[in-house]
């Protein structure tokens, strides 16, 4: 799964504009989080269209990068973050970012991106969904 990050000024308007540069080239947005920090906003996308996406907020003005994801699927209950955390951090794994995509009754999908996700898909392979 490829994710796209925007940094942007954290004031109001920018994720309406993130969005309508989107919806403007027909790019449907199929997760998002968005959130601020410090003085910058930074929206996290995963879109239908990878490329169309970036040159459209590369058109608009926007700073973006995609990177590779990694899809895991988690049980809902306390302590399955913790452990996916663990084993990630006794295979000397740094992770960049975390996402939660979708909770359900069961199970919650979340995308994560590491420092070395070849090695991470390794280690969490009961987990992976996909990578």
């Amino acid at each position: 799964m490829i994710r796209i990050t925007v940094i942007t000024r954290d004031e109001p308007g920018q994720l309406a504009d993130v969005s309508q540069a989107l919806a403007d080239r027909g790019v449907n947005i199929e997760s998002i989080d968005a959130e601020g920090v410090d003085s910058c906003g930074v929206i996290n996308l995963v879109v239908g269209d990878c490329d169309a996406a970036l040159r459209a907020l590369r058109d608009a003005g926007f700073r973006a990068v995609a990177s590779d994801a990694l899809v895991v699927r988690l049980p809902d209950r306390p302590g399955a973050l913790a452990e996916l955390a663990t084993r990630l951090k006794e295979a000397h794994i740094n992770l960049r970012s975390m996402h939660i995509l979708e909770r359900r009754k069961e199970y919650s999908l979340a995308s994560i991106v590491t420092e070395d996700n070849v090695l991470a898909a390794e280690v969490l392979r009961d987990v992976l969904v996909h990578g």
